[in-house]
């Protein structure tokens, strides 16, 4: 079971969001097919953007367990 834990939080942080290791792998892309960097305001940017959607996820998944439990 708690090699299961281990593997699914794996899987979760390859997830294409900035604030995860899926997002760093997605923005080394980018940068590697463009051939220059990306500018640090637009990382900010999608670092924010990712979060909100990260914080979304969590919000809502919270919503439907106790939903669930209750």
């Amino acid at each position: 079971m708690i090699g299961g834990l281990s593997v699914s939080i794996g899987l979760f942080n390859l997830l294409p969001f900035l604030p995860l290791d899926g997002g760093r792998l997605v923005l080394v892309a980018i940068e590697a097919c463009r051939g220059r960097p990306v500018a640090e305001k637009d990382e900010k940017q999608l670092y924010r953007i990712g979060s909100s959607i990260l914080a979304g996820v969590a919000i809502v998944s919270a919503f439907f367990l106790f939903k669930f439990i209750g």
